[in-house]
């Protein structure tokens, strides 16, 4: 089965490359490196990992694109459990607003604020937004705001708060103060992405445990607000595919032209809301007799054979590792 692809739109990507136009290869290459090195030996400092311009172009050119595809994919698996869908967002840690694209492509909005800390990163997501067809993006808001030290009862209140691939870089104390003061300034959704590894999953497990303390519920991708039944040593995530450019390629040396961005997510919301059946928690296996579904369900993880000859199959095939699947 073609896997569906989640891809920043043309008009962003063009810009990203009229920016980088003229740069040697070699250092657009060297810059990509040494930004990843930063964000994966670095991460969990609280330290800045960003600070030049030339940089932050270069992390929209390798880094945005996946990160609107992993919100995107988390975002549409989140609003298929809502009952009405946020106006007002959110964007924390915006970097170079990958997320707030994201969002502005899938919801009506009133109006967008970025939250970013350094500002070249939000220098160039300005730049990107001031260009755009979208007249919320134009006239999103960008506040230079350390999420560390924000004072929440001093902050307007939003329907939907985005928080994608910024706390995993805070320490674990400083993670769940973070979380708690978003919290109070959220009205429907608060939708949390990290990486997907092992120690993503558990930040999040962290902060799933403290909200769920604080009368959170879970609209993705739980089925249920129970503990979580995986084993000790797994952990959940997901996958969003999407489409390298040939700038995208040439920087990061690659020879594949698409790339499988790894997540995790949670998204909790402040109403009770009518949790899907169950969960696709990995790809789905196709076997001899039939599609192999591993899921997670209200009653805890179970596989389920869907056989060729079932009514099930033409719709199982049509599946993919992270959506819903209604079996009850």
């Amino acid at each position: 089965m073609k896997l569906k692809t989640y891809d920043l739109p043309s008009d962003v990507l063009k810009m990203i490359e009229e920016n980088l136009q003229g740069k040697k290869l070699a250092d657009l290459s060297q810059n990509s490196t040494d930004l990843s090195r930063r964000y994966r030996c670095e991460s969990g400092t609280g330290k800045s990992l960003l600070s030049r311009e030339n940089e932050a172009w270069v992390y929209a050119a390798v880094r945005m694109p996946a990160t609107f595809a992993a919100v995107t994919k988390a975002l549409n698996e989140t609003l298929d459990n809502l009952s009405s869908f946020p106006k007002s967002v959110l964007d924390v840690g915006a970097g170079t607003g990958a997320a707030a694209w994201a969002v502005d492509a899938l919801l009506n909005l009133s109006h967008i604020t970025c939250w970013e800390r350094e500002k070249a990163m939000a220098n160039v997501g300005q730049t990107l937004m001031k260009n755009s067809s979208s007249v919320v993006l134009q006239n999103a808001l960008w506040k230079n705001i350390d999420i560390t030290t924000v004072d929440e009862t001093q902050c307007e209140k939003f329907d939907l708060i985005l928080v994608s691939y910024c706390l995993n870089e805070l320490y674990e104390q400083t993670r769940l103060q973070v979380i708690s003061r978003l919290w109070n300034m959220t009205q429907k959704v608060l939708l949390v992405i990290e990486p997907g590894t092992s120690v993503g999953y558990q930040n999040l497990m962290q902060i799933r445990n403290d909200l769920i303390d604080k009368g959170a519920f879970i609209a993705a991708p739980c089925p249920h607000n129970l503990a979580c039944p995986l084993k000790q040593d797994d952990w959940c995530h997901f996958s969003a595919r999407l489409n390298r450019t040939k700038l995208h390629k040439n920087i990061k040396n690659a020879s594949m032209g698409r790339e499988d961005e790894k997540f995790c997510y949670m998204a909790f919301t402040k109403e009770k809301i009518l949790a899907p059946c169950s969960r696709i928690i990995r790809p789905p296996r196709l076997e001899k007799y039939g599609l192999m579904l591993q899921l997670c369900a209200k009653n805890g993880l179970k596989n389920l054979l869907i056989p060729k000859k079932s009514d099930d199959y033409a719709q199982a095939r049509k599946k993919e590792w992270g959506n819903v699947w209604n079996d009850e």
